[in-house]
């Protein structure tokens, strides 16, 4: 098939429509935004139509792409023109997203998030022999290791759970390069002699080696959660290095009486232009943290759809180890739900399934450490001066505690429940529960009140 055959061919209606849906997720941008993304996604669209027995289509293929981005840059400043391509390219992954082209034609031109950057290749566009060099920014394939196919795939994935891939991730396609020149064609042959060679390269200092090396453990992580490795070789070059051993942190356990007067802080801040929800959307995310003992990721990746009221369930899909799993609630967290989510719909219309339940006016999810912040924050007024601040996991250390601290007051035989709680907390084994289990005062007093009811009268002196 050659570049312009039918499968990249787009009914100008077709495109128009996702032109409109991408100009509505720019809703809570500044109005200038919209108006300057339009006119770079019309222009590409008029130079890309064309007439079929009186029907308009767009011929979307590669070649046709590169054409209007080498017109397009052309006597431009770098930053200006990267602005402009980089919408361009946005708009084109949702006309794949919708299932409008076969695949991504721009893939080809960016395959990577990092490299090559937009820089470099508005510099290849500008030059006098753009095709030449834009071929020269990119490696042939025979220079592809056996990460490579799964480098992306684990970006992308990142990316879908909101995560920022910093710079770092780009040295896994270095540690690539090297698996190549040992002729190694399978993930499962990489080992901890490779690693080394690999940290060696870098032009670090022993901090950034270090966090380059809890990357890779991470990306083999993910390696073996999909069935690619057995065994992360990472591990032992951690422990090499001498940095497995970390500072034991005791949890913040929050009372209950604490978490009521932080609920209600929460219920008095004030909004602000991108944060139009900022108490609702506050008070309701610490309450199912601390109600239902999710992780902080788990509710700021929940999806409008994810929300079931008939059955008073929550769907966290694929979470910590790509598991996903159905949370019951009870009638306290269902009204604080509908409270919430009927403001919400009143303010970001049109209403859709797959957005996110928690957004701010730009109808993005809400930042991983937005959250922790407003913890903080609110913790300040309610607990003593002296007192240290809590994190935000700790209200799931503090939910899985006074569970425990809730079954001993009723008496429940509490090891054969603990199976119950890893259940709920998404735990694949029980030995990952009992980290959250801390000793507070009143689970030591609730122990020793059952001790003396059941041994007491068998110990008096």
């Amino acid at each position: 098939m050659n570049s312009y055959g039918n499968d990249y061919k787009v009914k100008y209606t077709d495109a128009e429509h996702v032109m409109n849906l991408y100009l509505h997720g720019l809703q809570g941008y500044h109005r200038q935004t919209p108006q300057s993304h339009a006119r770079v996604i019309r222009s590409l669209l008029l130079s890309l139509i064309s007439d079929n027995h009186g029907k308009k289509y767009l011929c979307c293929d590669k070649n046709s792409l590169l054409r209007w981005m080498i017109d397009d840059v052309r006597n431009k400043k770098i930053n200006y023109a990267a602005v402009r391509l980089s919408v361009i390219d946005r708009y084109v992954k949702q006309l794949y997203s919708y299932g409008l082209l076969p695949d991504n034609p721009l893939r080809p031109i960016k395959p990577r998030p990092f490299y090559p950057s937009w820089d470099r290749i508005i510099e290849a566009l500008q030059s006098p022999n753009p095709w030449q060099r834009l071929e020269m920014l990119y490696p042939p394939d025979s220079q592809q290791g056996p990460l490579y196919p799964y480098i992306q795939k684990y970006i992308d994935f990142q990316q879908s759970l909101e995560k920022k891939c910093i710079e770092g991730y780009r040295t896994l396609y270095r540690l690539d390069a090297l698996l190549v020149k040992y002729r190694i064609r399978t993930p499962r042959k990489l080992k901890a002699k490779h690693i080394n060679e690999w940290l060696g390269q870098m032009r670090r200092n022993q901090a950034g080696r270090t966090r380059h090396l809890f990357i890779l453990r991470k990306f083999i992580h993910y390696l073996i959660g999909i069935g690619v490795m057995q065994t992360n070789p990472a591990i032992p070059v951690i422990e090499e290095y001498g940095v497995v051993r970390q500072n034991k942190y005791n949890p913040f356990i929050l009372t209950k009486e604490q978490i009521k007067s932080i609920l209600a802080e929460a219920g008095k801040l004030s909004p602000n232009k991108l944060f139009k929800l900022r108490p609702q959307v506050c008070r309701t995310m610490l309450t199912l943290l601390f109600a239902l003992g999710l992780r902080n990721s788990e509710v700021r990746n929940l999806r409008l759809c994810d929300v079931n009221m008939e059955k008073s369930t929550l769907y966290i899909a694929r979470t910590k180890f790509y598991k996903s799993r159905l949370v019951p609630f009870g009638h306290r967290v269902r009204q604080c739900l509908e409270t919430y989510i009927s403001v919400r719909c009143k303010i970001f219309l049109p209403i859709k399934k797959d957005d996110p339940l928690f957004i701010t006016c730009r109808r993005r999810p809400i930042g991983h450490t937005t959250l922790g912040n407003l913890l903080r924050l609110l913790a300040k007024r309610v607990l003593p001066s002296n007192s240290r601040l809590p994190r935000i996991h700790d209200l799931r250390h503090a939910f899985a505690v006074h569970r425990l601290l809730k079954w001993y007051e009723d008496g429940d035989d509490v090891q054969s429940k603990l199976i119950l709680l890893s259940t709920f907390m998404g735990h694949s084994e029980i030995h990952s529960t009992q980290v959250y289990l801390t000793v507070t005062m009143d689970l030591l007093k609730e122990a020793n009140n059952r001790f003396y009811k059941h041994y007491g009268e068998d110990i008096q002196l």
